[in-house]
């Protein structure tokens, strides 16, 4: 590897990465077609192939920095650190894939057709599967929880501006009540001299009555 120039070093740098691409392509294109519920298992062959290509890829990059630090011009440091970027691109989306069809491959063995014991699942498998009913109960009677809450709030709700419409109505007829009796009042007052001048007249006229007829 010393004996190669800077060139051949970047050459074959560009080539794995290539193949990385176009790898790394089919992979993510086997990841989007990967079917849970059909089952099955990623690639495996592959993810190893691009496993490979990607620690090729690491030891040009170590020597394209060693070459590019021997008193090297700016341009081929910036490209070696280009270089670099590119492997860290690499190794993240290879990562990201990766574990993204992990997961869904656990998932098909996990949550397939037919029963836990025709498809071999194990004994921790089977625990999970239980969890996972248990968690889906769980959060159902959440939910009846919260709904039952939700109403609860929205008749305390209502009750409550029921109370505000009756508050505000009885306040309206405690502002009016000192007109209310000062009419009531009047009327009584008037309804009193009414009394006294009627109880004059009685007797005024009973006055004249007894003095016509006695004497």
């Amino acid at each position: 590897m010393e004996s190669l120039s800077w060139e051949d070093v970047r050459r074959e740098a560009r080539i794995i990465e290539n193949e990385l691409d176009v790898k790394m392509e089919v992979l993510q294109k086997k990841s989007a077609e990967f079917d849970v519920e059909a089952g099955g298992t990623p690639s495996t062959s592959l993810c190893m192939e691009i496993g490979e290509l990607l620690t090729k890829l690491k030891a040009q990059n170590s020597e394209m920095e060693r070459l590019a630090g021997a008193g090297s011009s700016a341009t081929v440091r910036h490209t070696a650190q280009r270089h670099h970027d590119i492997l860290r691109e690499y190794e993240a989306d290879y990562s990201k894939v990766k574990g993204n069809m992990e997961i869904m491959s656990e998932r098909a063995q996990l949550f397939g057709g037919g029963s836990p014991n025709s498809q071999g699942i194990s004994s921790a498998s089977q625990l999970l599967l239980r969890e996972r009913s248990a968690i889906g109960a769980s959060h159902a009677a959440i939910d009846s929880v919260l709904s039952t809450a939700q109403g609860a709030r929205e008749s305390m709700q209502e009750q409550n501006s029921l109370m505000a419409a009756i508050s505000s109505k009885l306040q309206n007829v405690t502002r009016q009540f000192p007109a209310i009796n000062q009419v009531v009042g009047a009327v009584q007052k008037r309804k009193g001299r009414d009394q006294v001048i009627i109880a004059f007249v009685i007797s005024l006229c009973l006055f004249f009555m007894f003095r016509y007829l006695f004497l």
